[in-house]
């Protein structure tokens, strides 16, 4: 069903659903009626890419929706606050997934992820001026037009200084939603690190949007790093951020949704139980909401929304500033000269890092192992300079993949266990079998890599096949690929 087949709805017929957590396969177990009332998808983490074309299997969708609890729909892909919109596929796939879970709306971030020529790894902030306005508008417009549910901006957390000739975060987000007829998602965490790096205070930002205009809040947790605070889904929320969210919390008239936001590598190092006790935490913030459920907004469905062409006025600020964030010298740049240049860098090979080890686990063990952890590391940093970053960690371990072997690094072993891995990504992909041939029996050198060492053993020579379906985990690899091969982001 497409939007324009849809009837008119209004705002205050959107549900209001109380306290959610961010999608993963680990929460499973604490995905319950009490704790957990809705789960927020995060599709573009879900899907599998390969040569252009996208997907979410179909035993996930039904998984997920055998949870009793309402789905919604925040998408981390097509961001509004950039010249470059995204690919038509990923676009009709998110549209298949809102129906897919009867999301009653969606989500997005007011950033760019890509210029015309490369992808950044990471969102970057829109250059917040007249002409930015109007691109975020024109790009929400856009989405509007296709989706068949509601459409909300989330605030995003920004580390760069304010900017001479900037307009302040909170009227730069207001005129956008305002102008775009569109909701906010409101996110108090980024509101919270903007203000301690430096930008405008959480209050200061609230008095210049219309906070009639929230339907959710995201809330989570951060750190500490090279003198910033870092927006980073790292688990327990401050507890000035506690404070802050139940005043906030309590002023938002047409409040549906308070979602937790957490990221899995984090879930081992603090815990389920610590998982619960957070969720426990936002439940108190969640009753502190106004007692009103009315809302004032009415945005009808079978509108068309005004589209023009995107701004390339724009350009040249997406370009320096995508430039720099991944390592690039820009000269005569004003931006180039931000202390949070280096860090943003830093998170993005940081990020590519840990896409790399996550989908090569074994190859990446193997090196460390066998050259050492400073070379594994300057490896990756000449990997950076020839290759820009991959929205998907699929293509960023084929195109690392590429890399390793036109290196043609003499490591006796090493091109066998990234063929063995390069080939479980491949099958994982498109589902079709592969084998992979070993003159020495592969075993004893897989399990221990899976167990983070390097064997010693005398392996068996002989001829060895070991066959990958389509089914990878399953008999003896259950336990070496299990919960290992995250091929999105």
């Amino acid at each position: 069903m497409t939007a324009s087949e849809r009837a008119p709805i209004a705002s205050n017929t959107l549900p209001v659903l109380g306290v959610g957590i961010t999608y993963m396969s680990e929460l499973d177990s604490i995905i319950n009626p009490g704790l957990v009332d809705y789960i927020e998808i995060e599709p573009q983490t879900l899907w599998m890419y390969k040569s252009g074309r996208y997907s979410m299997p179909q035993e996930l969708i039904d998984h997920i929706n055998q949870l009793s609890q309402h789905k919604l729909i925040h998408s981390v892909g097509l961001p509004v606050g950039g010249t470059f919109r995204g690919d038509t596929e990923q676009l009709n796939l998110l549209i298949r997934n809102i129906n897919d879970f009867k999301a009653p709306w969606a989500s997005e971030h007011l950033g760019f992820n890509a210029t015309s020529a490369f992808h950044t790894g990471f969102f970057l902030p829109p250059a917040q001026t007249e002409q930015g306005i109007k691109l975020a508008v024109n790009s929400i417009n856009f989405l509007q037009n296709q989706l068949p549910v509601p459409f909300a901006v989330e605030t995003g957390v920004n580390y760069l200084k304010p900017v001479k000739g900037h307009l302040p975060d909170g009227e730069f987000i207001a005129r956008i939603i305002t102008e775009a007829d569109c909701g906010l998602l409101l996110d108090i965490h980024n509101l919270y690190a903007n203000e301690l790096n430096g930008r405008q205070s959480i209050a200061e930002f609230l008095k210049q949007v219309p906070l009639e205009r929230v339907w959710e809040v995201h809330l989570a947790g951060g750190f500490e790093m090279d003198g910033f605070y870092l927006d980073a889904h790292s688990g327990a929320m401050p507890e000035r951020l506690i404070e802050i969210a139940h005043e906030v919390v309590s002023q938002l008239p047409n409040l549906k949704a308070i979602t937790y936001e957490l990221l899995a590598s984090y879930i081992p190092v603090i815990g389920l139980d610590k998982v619960e006790n957070e969720m426990g935490k936002i439940r108190k913030i969640w009753e502190s909401r106004l007692s009103s459920t009315g809302d004032t907004l009415t945005i009808k469905r079978d509108k068309k929304y005004p589209v023009a062409l995107p701004d390339q006025s724009l350009c040249e600020w997406e370009e320096n500033l995508g430039a720099l964030a991944i390592g690039k010298h820009i000269g005569g740049a004003a931006i180039a000269i931000d202390p949070a240049i280096p860090l943003v860098q830093k998170l993005i090979q940081e990020f590519r890092a840990s896409m790399l080890v996550t989908v090569y686990r074994l190859t990446s063990r193997f090196l460390m192992l066998t050259l050492g952890v400073d070379v594994f590391k300057s490896i990756l940093n000449e990997f950076w300079k020839i290759y820009p970053p991959k929205q998907f960690a699929s293509e960023e371990a084929l195109n690392f993949s590429a890399y390793l072997k036109d290196l043609d690094l003499k490591v006796p072993n090493l091109a066998k266990i990234l063929e063995f891995e390069e080939c479980t990504l491949l099958t994982l992909l498109d589902n079709e079998t592969r084998i992979v041939t070993f003159d020495h029996d592969p075993f004893p050198l897989l399990r221990s890599l899976s167990e983070g060492t390097l064997s010693t053993m005398d392996r068996q020579k002989g001829c060895y096949e070991i066959e990958l379906t389509g089914d990878v985990d399953n008999g003896e690899f259950s336990q070496l690929l299990a919960g290992n091969y995250a091929v999105n982001h």
